[in-house]
């Protein structure tokens, strides 16, 4: 996992998008900037959804998603794990400006979907501050 922090403005989203272009990852990168409409759960695990069903490794696996009225946020996490499960190439999953993820629920299922992503799914957090992912904010242990 990756978290970039900075001001606005800094050039966090341009040193990413410039990242991707240099390594040639943009077939196996899923990007979601987060605005007004992904700050509710449900929109944001539906964005990420058809985000990383956008990549070449993605569109094999994630099966198509019909938002429903009684479709919850969770359990879109839990289907987008299940189909991921068979992943055996690399997707970056980019969250910009996640410090607008407002949702207190989102931001939990965010972080057991990152603790349970597997190894082939890379995450890379852009962020104007400090995670308000509490179990993320942890160094992870080499």
């Amino acid at each position: 996992m990756v978290h970039v922090c900075g001001p606005a403005g800094s050039g966090k989203t341009s040193l990413i998008r410039g990242w991707i272009a240099e390594k040639n990852r943009s077939a196996g990168t899923a990007w979601v900037t987060i605005g007004v409409q992904e700050r509710d759960s449900r929109r944001f695990w539906l964005a990420v959804l058809e985000a990383v069903r956008g990549t070449s490794a993605g569109s094999g696996l994630i099966a198509d998603l019909t938002p429903a009225p009684g479709l919850d946020a969770g359990a879109i996490a839990e289907r987008l794990l299940a189909d991921l499960g068979a992943l055996d190439e690399r997707i970056w999953l980019v969250l910009d400006d996640l410090h607008e993820l407002c949702s207190p629920e989102a931001s939990r299922q965010l972080e057991l979907f990152v603790m349970r992503a597997p190894d082939e799914l890379r995450f890379v957090l852009v962020s104007r501050g400090e995670l308000r992912l509490a179990r993320l904010s942890l160094p992870i242990p080499s």
